[in-house]
């Protein structure tokens, strides 16, 4: 009795690891990076307009940083690496975005934080793509 119990949880174990091995980040999760990396920044634009597209990075990479801590079946395989890099950048993107609600921010580094924030973009596109 008990050796039919021990295979019966030995197959459960088994096929538990195989769904973790075989789970990876939403498909969603590409979607999103595709979107934002395909978004180009007026270089003609008005410093309200870069300060308003700053306020909308911080909410999108937030989504991003949510859904690559997210597991599903036939998932995107990822790395532990990359998944704390997006943590990083969505915390950045949070503080850029604070900064232009308290009016700490300046306009030029708010133009080079949205240049930056948008090559990060196209990276995790391909990195997720690959």
């Amino acid at each position: 009795m008990w050796l039919k119990t021990l295979c019966g949880v030995a197959v459960v174990v088994v096929v538990a690891m195989l769904c973790l091995v075989r789970c990876g980040v939403p498909q969603d999760t590409l979607m999103l990076a595709r979107v934002q990396a395909a978004m180009a920044t007026d270089t003609e634009a008005s410093d309200e307009e870069v300060r308003s597209k700053l306020v909308a990075q911080d909410q999108a990479w937030r989504k991003f940083a949510e859904l690559v801590e997210k597991r599903e079946f036939g998932g995107i395989m990822v790395d532990a690496d990359f998944v704390e890099l997006v943590k990083q950048v969505a915390a950045l993107a949070k503080r850029q975005r604070v900064l232009i609600e308290r009016n700490e921010d300046d306009a030029e580094f708010n133009r080079q934080a949205l240049e930056r924030f948008e090559l990060l973009w196209r990276d995790a596109e391909r990195y997720l793509a690959k």
